[in-house]
Parts: C-alpha cells; sequence; structure tokens
C-alpha cells in the first residue's frame, strides 16, 4: 500500500487524511478549541498542546460547530466579552513588567458594570493606570485631541483595527494590537523617531518599536481603498476598501464600481475632461472606450485598421527631404511633453542603439500611403529595439501637425494646434496620454 500522509484528530485520537481536518488554532477558533480541549479531557485523554499543526477530523467539527450555533441561539445564556492576555505577567494596558498590580475584585467587577468586559484572575495592571481606588483610569484624550494625535477618529479607528489582521512569520503569527496601531497612526501624522515613539508608548525597545510598526503595515497592506481625487488634493470619493491580490488589480477595481454603481462615478465626469491613469488600467480600455472616454487615439486606430502587421505596401520608407513637414520643436515643448527630463537624457542612446543593431547610417522612419500610393503627412512609424532585451524591438506612431518650411513650433497654440497631436509604442508603458516612454521620446528628440 502507498505511503499516505495522515494527521490524528485532536479529540478522537485517529488519524484520517489532511483533507478532512480542520485547525482549531487562533484567535478565530478559540471556542472551538475550548469545546475540543473539554472533549478530549471527557475520553479521559492526556493533556495536549493545540499549536499550528493541531486538526480535529470533520466530524467533530460538524459536531462543535452545531454545538456553539446551540449556544449562541440559547436565550438563557449569557455571552461576555472576555478579556484575553498573551502572558500574565505584564500589564493588560501597555504590556509593561514593571510596577505591575493585581487588579483588584472591585476594580473588576466595575469594569463589568461599566464596560460589559469580564477580567479574569491574576490579570495585572501598572500603578500609573489605576486611579486612588484602584479602579482603571478613563482614557485621557477626548475627541478632538485624538485627532490631534493621529489621523482619525475614535470611531475610524475602531472600524480600522477590526481590519487588522494577524501577520504569518516563522513559528507563528504577529499580532496587532491597539497601541501598535496608534504608534503607526501617530508616526504617520507626526513623523516622529522610533526612539521617540518608544518612550511615548512605553515599549521596551526601539527595534520593539519598529518591528511593531512593521506588523501595522503589512496588515494594512492586506486592504487597500482607491480614491478619486481632485488637481488641486481634495479627496472627491473613497471606495473600497479591497484585498490587495491578484483579483483586485486596478482595472478590475474600476469595472466593479462602474458595474456597482455607475451614476455615482460618472457624475464626477465632464465632457473634455481629462482622466490620468497608469498602465494598471489598461485591461479596463474597453469599459473606458464604452464610457466615451478614449485611452489612447493612436492605439485604437493602429488596433483598428491593423497597421501593426508588416504590410510593406501600406507604408513607404522616408528619407530626409521626404520629411521637411516635420514641424521644429524647441527643447522646452520637448520638456513640457515628457513631464521631464529623464527621457530625454535617454534619447542619445536609444538612437544610438537602433543605428548600430540595424548596422545602418540612416534612421530609417516609414509613412502611411495615401490612395495614390505616396506618403500620407501628419502619421509616421518607426521600429526601435528594447533596452532590456536584445530581440525584442517596438513599433511606435507618432502623430504630428504639418507645418511650413523653417517654421518653429514652440507648441504655445491652442490644443487643435499642438505640434505633436498623439503617439502610441507597443511597449508596456507605450499607450500613456500624459508624457511618453522613452522610445517615442527619443525619436522626437532625433526629430527636433
Amino acid at each position: 500500500m502507498a505511503f499516505r500522509n495522515l494527521l490524528r484528530c485532536y479529540v478522537y485520537d485517529k488519524r484520517f487524511a489532511p483533507r478532512l481536518m480542520t485547525r482549531i488554532d487562533g484567535d478565530e477558533n478559540a471556542d472551538k478549541c475550548e469545546i475540543a480541549i473539554r472533549r478530549r479531557d471527557g475520553f479521559h485523554r492526556p493533556p495536549l498542546d493545540v499549536t499550528h499543526l493541531t486538526r480535529i477530523c470533520s466530524n467533530y467539527n460538524q459536531s462543535i460547530r452545531n454545538e456553539i450555533a446551540a449556544i449562541e441561539q440559547d436565550p438563557t445564556c449569557l455571552q461576555l466579552n472576555v478579556l484575553t492576555q498573551t502572558r500574565n505577567s505584564t500589564c493588560l494596558i501597555c504590556n509593561a513588567t514593571n510596577d505591575i498590580h493585581r487588579i483588584s475584585v472591585e476594580c473588576k467587577a466595575n469594569v463589568f458594570i461599566v464596560q460589559n468586559i469580564y477580567i479574569p484572575e491574576n490579570v495585572k495592571s501598572c500603578r500609573r493606570h489605576l486611579d486612588d481606588r484602584g479602579f482603571i483610569l478613563q482614557p485621557f484624550l477626548d475627541d478632538d485631541e485624538f485627532e490631534c494625535f493621529c489621523p482619525i477618529t475614535k470611531v475610524q479607528f475602531r472600524e480600522l483595527f477590526a481590519y487588522c489582521d494577524r501577520i504569518p512569520c516563522q513559528g507563528g503569527y504577529r499580532y496587532v494590537s491597539k497601541k501598535d496601531l496608534l504608534t503607526f497612526l501617530c508616526k504617520m501624522r507626526q513623523g516622529l523617531s522610533d526612539d521617540f515613539l518608544k518612550v511615548m508608548f512605553q515599549y521596551p525597545s526601539r527595534q520593539a518599536t519598529s518591528m511593531a510598526i512593521a506588523t501595522v503595515r503589512q496588515s494594512l497592506m492586506q486592504l487597500k481603498p482607491v480614491l478619486i481625487v481632485a488637481p488641486d488634493g481634495y479627496i472627491l470619493d473613497i471606495q473600497g476598501p479591497y484585498f490587495s491580490d491578484s483579483r483586485n488589480n486596478n482595472a478590475a477595481i474600476l469595472r466593479n464600481e462602474f458595474v456597482r454603481d455607475t451614476e455615482r462615478m460618472t457624475r464626477w465626469f465632464q465632457k473634455n475632461d481629462i482622466v490620468i491613469v497608469d498602465r494598471g488600467y489598461r485591461d479596463a480600455t474597453e469599459l473606458l472606450a464604452r464610457l466615451g472616454i478614449e485611452p489612447n487615439v493612436i492605439q485604437a486606430l493602429v488596433e483598428i485598421e491593423n497597421l501593426n502587421t508588416k504590410n510593406a505596401q501600406r507604408w513607404i520608407r522616408l528619407d530626409a527631404e521626404q520629411l521637411l513637414d516635420f514641424p521644429v520643436l524647441t527643447l522646452d515643448f520637448l520638456k513640457n511633453l515628457t513631464v521631464g527630463v529623464y527621457q530625454i537624457k535617454l534619447a542619445a542612446s536609444y538612437v544610438q542603439d537602433k543605428l548600430q543593431r540595424d548596422e545602418e547610417e540612416e534612421f530609417q522612419l516609414e509613412m502611411l500611403r495615401d490612395v495614390n500610393r505616396l506618403p500620407q503627412p501628419g502619421l509616421m512609424r518607426v521600429r526601435i529595439f528594447s533596452r532590456f532585451r536584445n530581440a525584442t524591438k517596438y513599433q511606435l506612431w507618432i502623430s504630428y501637425r504639418p507645418t511650413g518650411d523653417n517654421e518653429v513650433d514652440d507648441g504655445m497654440d491652442n490644443d487643435e494646434h499642438t505640434p505633436i497631436q498623439c503617439y502610441y509604442c507597443t511597449c508596456k508603458s507605450g499607450a500613456r496620454t500624459l508624457s511618453t516612454c522613452a522610445h517615442i521620446a527619443s525619436v522626437i528628440w532625433f526629430m527636433e
């Protein structure tokens, strides 16, 4: 018989296939774990620690779930909020180990009456958290002071804390406490150093402070909101939160928001508005087109007319005398077009690389033929090599406004007379309409 990796049921003590087993560790399985321990004791089996490897069989899992459901539906049962701690040797509020005292019965009774929280025996607290009667002090920050302390309200803080999941780590999990979340938000709001936060929130070391902040960051990174922001920074709308996984990329989120509430989304947009998105939205171009938002005019023309095919009958190679109508551009216009100088600095190396790989001294440009098989001014095509892959070659198209001889165009006219009207490249970032990729910038720089 072939060997099978069987797991032992914690309650029944028999072996089953892994697919029939269920975990009982973790905070979310606290009730299930308690019942499983009680049932194991009922069978007079020796005690056994519950770890991340502990499993129960499907039969006992269903039986325990039914027992929990029956308890929750029983009107005679009282549900208590029980305070839990990882260690009883630390303060229940700040986890300090120095100058801690056991909480009195009167204090625990007051907490239960006022906050409906049951504090078990042997729970301790620092002296500074107790008043003269030994009762736990009330929070010292009101709502206004809390918002100065961190960038959200107390209600928002409690809601955000509910989304802080545990983080898997070697040997178990790291959990986010309210103090950790408050420390992280305070650092985001005030920009304080970890050494200052260590003293402020009573962490044992700077390393512990950094670890707490890192844990909160990793936990919150599992969720992401989507913001619609005006050019002046005013937040128009907040959508989500969405889980940070492959199913919730930018394009999927955009499609979901339009499907869920199209009217709410479209009220932010008016005719002739400019929508700036990054390449993460390229999978949603069909949706944007249906809504009347054209992502890239040249890209649409290339795909509709199949201009990316190797049909030599549609294109004609140009020489220097056939391209006299290309506008003479200024360096300032090129900087505005590329929104900076990064692509311009790379332009010379791209042009030199193309000439060397083509083993030609001329920069080959092509232009679409008209019905008379003559060059049709205004749209040209260039093939240029990838900077990172030797065997990859991209195609790019540039739509320009033909000009007269020696006419210098600084691009300061209205949009209808912009010298470079549109462009598209088959590289990953070539469909952008704000700025250009380095391939397009290198061709325009060469033609300048």
